[in-house]
């Protein structure tokens, strides 16, 4: 959903090529598309058009083509599992959580801000990622612009901590998109668009921030920036196209248990948008049981329970198989 339709063309026939060698394939699928019509803009392709229904056919091709070459699928979320099985096997997909490992208080939250320049009396919203229409950060920069020229005294700022789009660079409909905010967060003061963040330095905007955002104008893959914010128990919200990653009943128990409204979490892509987030990062009582629910998500996906699950759905047949192969040979050499 990136651009990369080229790797995805010629992805097919690779696996083909390591199924005819006899090999058995585990495929593990980060994003599961149906069709495009959801995305379209972030790949300039407009609605109905031509191209499109060109796009949308061509994707269930590539989902059924893929769900007979491969011997299992690997998803990392139940809502693509769901929506992977109108073209696998239900017999071939495995669906495992994304494991979070909780990260050490190497640095403070002051020491953080002091490293980025950031004033330590600013309450901070975080977007981590690439820039992206999909991941809703021109709405979310749009948004920030409107509310700070109406309430320019607050002491609140927006951090866009991402680069451009590694395979949507260099085309021209996204290089506009990108200078377009890139203009914006210059002219705003209480925004700041780092550009590409090194490794080393993505503690330092996860600890330095208040709450961290994903405004994501759709749901097909598992997030990145949402495992981060698990990892440093840092208080997040989304937007009602990613209500679904609250599908796992797991979740939706531990939110009834902790007393906490669904709809706390969740802002629309509208006007109100926006208010919602001000007035969650506003609320101290609010921020609190946020914080605390990440931590207890990051309990459900910790690393331990996760790479248990994992090795006992995808790993633990390998091994068996292994095991009886070489006990197979040793007996024929005996």
């Amino acid at each position: 959903a990136d651009g990369g339709g080229k790797n995805i063309i010629l992805l097919l026939p690779f696996l083909l090529m390591i199924k005819l060698s006899g090999r058995e394939i585990i495929f593990f699928s980060h994003n599961v598309v149906e069709n495009f019509d959801e995305i379209g803009q972030h790949l300039n392709i407009a609605k109905n058009s031509l191209k499109m229904k060109i796009y949308n056919k061509g994707i269930k091709f590539y989902n059924k083509m893929l769900g007979k070459i491969v011997d299992k699928v690997v998803v990392l979320d139940k809502i693509l599992a769901e929506r992977i099985k109108k073209y696998v096997d239900s017999k071939k997909i495995i669906n495992i959580n994304i494991w979070v490992e909780k990260t050490k208080d190497e640095i403070s939250e002051e020491e953080a801000r002091i490293k980025l320049g950031f004033n330590s009396k600013e309450k901070i919203i975080l977007y981590f990622g690439f820039v992206s229409w999909y991941k809703g950060a021109d709405w979310l920069v749009k948004e920030f612009e409107k509310y700070i020229n109406k309430n320019n005294r607050e002491k609140v700022r927006l951090v866009i901590a991402g680069g451009e789009a590694y395979s949507l660079k260099n085309k021209k409909y996204y290089q506009k998109y990108y200078q377009d905010l890139k203009i914006r967060t210059e002219k705003c003061k209480q925004m700041d668009l780092t550009g590409f963040v090194p490794e080393d330095e993505i503690k330092l905007y996860f600890r330095a921030c208040d709450l961290v955002v994903l405004p994501y104008r759709g749901l097909i893959g598992a997030s990145g920036t949402l495992n981060h914010a698990l990892s440093y128990g840092k208080a997040f919200m989304l937007s009602k196209k990613m209500e679904k990653a609250f599908g796992n009943g797991e979740i939706e128990s531990k939110l009834k248990m902790m007393k906490i409204n669904k709809d706390n979490l969740v802002f629309e892509h509208n006007r109100g948008g926006m208010g919602e987030i001000i007035k969650t990062l506003k609320d101290g009582r609010r921020m609190s049981s946020l914080e605390k629910f990440s931590k207890e998500m990051a309990m459900i996906y910790g690393f331990k329970n996760s790479i248990k699950n994992e090795y006992n759905k995808i790993y633990a047949n390998l091994a068996k198989k292994e095991v009886f192969g070489i006990a197979k040979k040793n007996k024929k050499n005996s």
